[in-house]
Order: C-alpha cells, then structure tokens, then sequence
C-alpha cells in the first residue's frame, strides 16, 4: 500500500517498463459490476494485466470496493489508484448531481496536475461518465488526451413521446441542450485538445465531428471478463416463450413499451423484469391494465452476477430503450448465447450483428409496440436450432469485446498517440 496523498490513494504493484504510462480519469469505477463503474475498473485492471503501470482518478466513495478486490488479488496489479474528494465545503452534494460531477472533474485537474510533474505521464484518458456533455478537463494537461468511449449524441424519437408521459418535456429539454452542445466554447476547446475522441453511437461520433474533433474512433463502452462467457449456448427451449427485461426503470427504458408488446402477443409467455427505479411504482397498475396478471416476473434490483445467470435461463432479450449509447445489458445477453430482440436505432442498431438480434425499425407511434410484438412472435415461432444459430452468433459477437481485447486495443491507441 503506498503512502496516503492528501487526496488518498491505493497502489497495487510494480512499474511496466517499455509501454505507456497512462493516467484514467473514472469517477465511476468498482468492481463486479456492469454498466459505467465496471466500465471504468475493468479498463483500469485489464490494462494493468497488460503489462502497463497504470494511474486512476475515481472518487473516495469507490474505495472500500476497491480496496476488498485488490486484497483478493493479493496486489498484483500494477494500479494506482487517486480517491479525489471535494472541497469540504462541498462535499454534502448528492454524487448524483451534475454539480457534484463538475466540481470532481475540478478537484480531479488540479490532483492531476501535481501527479504529472511527479510521474511520467504519457497519455491521459477519460473513461467514466461516458458523456459528451460531461465532458473533461483533463485535455489540459498538456499530455496526449484519449476521450470516451462516450454516448451523447443519441435522442429518444418523437414518435415514442406517449412513453415519457409528463417527462417529454425535460426529455425535449435534454435533446435541445444536447444539440447546443456544439455552440459551448468549453467543448469544443476539448475536442481541439483531444488526440482522439472515442464514441459508442454514429449519433455520437458525428456529434463530436461538429464539435471539431481531429479523430473520432467508433468504440463501444461495454466489455465483460472472458470467464463470464458461455462456452456453447446455453440448452433452451419449452412451450412458454420466456422474455427477460433489464434495466433502470425510467421512463427512457421503456417498460411500459415491452408491456405492451408483450400482452400483443398471442403464444404462451412469461416476461421476468430486472431493475429498480421510478416506474417501479406504476408497475402493478400497467399489469393489471394490460392483463398481464402471472405473465409477469418482477424481480426487483439483484446482484449482477445473478442477472448473468438469469441470461443463461430465459429464450430472449427484449430492449426496449428509447434513448442508451448502447446498453451494457446487451452484451451480457449475447455473453450467455440468448438472442436479442431490440429497437433498430442508437448504438443497439449501429452494434449488434443482424445474425444476433432482430431489430425493430421505428415506423410511427402506432405501430411501435405491435411491432415489437411482431419481432417477439418472429423469434418464437423459430425452431430451436434456427434460435440456437442466433445464440452462436451473439457469442461469437461477445467475443470480440471481452475487457482484455478493448485493453489490447487501448493499448495500440496509446501507442499510437504517445509522444516519442
């Protein structure tokens, strides 16, 4: 264990020598999970299992995870990590806020600055939050600066507005700032000072190309561990079709849509929902409305490794996302060999192979949850070996984006960019 910084820190290892020195900034960043915090640790740990002697900025609120997964690895990593706090001033402020993130990514320049004339920085990279709009500061540090992977450009389609309810306003105000985006001095400082700017969605990277990026790369976000997935597809099969749904529930994920396609459906089916959130309260009244009364699961939040036993138990994913750069949850589906079933836009459309998933175009708000419907009854109306074809495909596809392939191909970019 180093010696505390002012700021704290966590040192695993010893220094790589011959390759990159990077320094990541992830404000999100724990151990064991899926979306943005895995994102950030297993970039960050993977790189490190590469040879690379690697520097992390998060936040205090990461350590105790942190800490318990470096002593299960008995400090074998060559990872530093940096716990940046806030001002005292500040620190009551919900890390969920916006302003909390600001005046992180503040705090985080100003450790960064002091780390850099201490260490042989090479390259810097924002990881987490993944956001255009969130942005970095750290392109200022005078180093080779990698941005993203990021989402940001994507906005949820008009004809779906009936899903947000009174939230479309706010969900019309995101997409007007999100398109401003391009007119703030600050953003576009950063893409002029980025050596490259990695985004998840073509909305995205065209985004970051109207805000003058030199080089915009498509990268997708999302990884997993190669010991999380199949070796084969996983034995399916039985007169019920059995539809899995993942995720926060918010009105931008639209339940309520995978609801409503469901109860279209005139096979046998059951439809196990996982997540937590707002809408977790209109749940039971959508239900009965629908008359979906024990064609429903809801599980609640559960632990992300038994959401990866789930994958392995059901016949098919259903994403019903109307605004995601991708979605993690869609390569942990493909990662257990289950089929996909997916609006055709956003990162889902840009990402997924055909062979994998059917997607679904969005035509008018008539017909959206009919054609969801029609895609679902599609797939069940498949015999197994054609669902087992699909299953093949998705794992071949999860394949190519385990955590230490992307590691590997970081690890060419810094190469790349690295000052001699």
């Amino acid at each position: 264990m180093a010696p505390s910084t002012p700021h704290g820190s966590t040192e695993v290892g010893v220094t790589g020598r011959g390759l990159p020195t990077p320094l990541l900034s992830c404000y999100a960043c724990a151990p064991a999970t899926g979306t943005e915090p895995g994102f950030g640790w297993y970039t960050a740990t993977y790189l490190a299992e590469a040879g690379l002697n690697v520097h992390v900025l998060t936040r205090p609120g990461n350590r105790p995870a942190i800490e318990a997964s470096h002593r299960d690895r008995q400090g074998n990593l060559n990872v530093t990590f940096y716990y940046v706090d806030l001002p005292l001033l500040f620190r009551p402020l919900r890390e969920t806020t916006g302003l909390h993130y600001l005046l992180w990514q503040l705090a985080a320049l100003r450790v960064a600055r002091g780390l850099t004339r201490r260490v042989p920085i090479d390259v810097v990279h924002h990881l987490t939050y993944g956001s255009v709009q969130g942005g970095s500061l750290l392109w200022a540090l005078n180093r080779p600066f990698v941005f993203g992977p990021a989402g940001g450009g994507q906005t949820a389609p008009p004809l779906a507005r009936r899903y947000f309810g009174r939230a479309w306003r706010t969900e019309r105000l995101r997409t007007l700032l999100s398109r401003l985006v391009v007119l703030s001095p600050l953003h576009r400082l950063m893409a002029r000072g980025t050596a490259v700017m990695c985004a998840t969605n073509r909305q995205t990277a065209d985004l970051l190309t109207r805000l003058g990026a030199k080089r915009v790369r498509m990268v997708l976000d999302s990884g997993l561990p190669d010991d999380l997935i199949a070796g084969q597809v996983p034995a399916r099969g039985g007169d019920t079709l059995n539809v899995l749904w993942v995720g926060r529930l918010l009105k931008r994920k639209a339940l309520r849509l995978a609801l409503e396609s469901v109860a279209a459906l005139e096979v046998p089916v059951h439809l196990t929902v996982v997540g937590d959130g707002p809408d977790g309260a209109l749940l039971d009244g959508w239900i009965e409305e629908l008359g979906l009364q024990g064609k429903v699961s809801a599980l609640g939040r559960i632990p992300w490794l038994d959401v990866m036993n789930l994958y392995r138990e059901q016949d098919v994913f259903l994403f019903t996302s109307l605004r995601d750069s991708f979605g993690s949850q869609l390569l942990e589906a493909a990662a257990q060999g289950l089929p996909i079933v997916c609006l055709d836009h956003q990162g889902a459309g840009d990402v997924l192979p055909a062979e994998a998933a059917f997607k679904v175009p969005l035509r008018t708000e008539a017909t959206l949850a009919t054609d969801v419907a029609a895609a679902l009854r599609r797939f069940a109306e498949l015999g197994l070996p054609a669902r087992e074809q699909m299953g093949r495909a998705a794992l071949t596809f999860a394949r190519q984006h385990t955590w230490a392939a992307k590691a590997a191909g970081y690890l060419q970019l810094y190469q790349e960019i690295r000052v001699p």
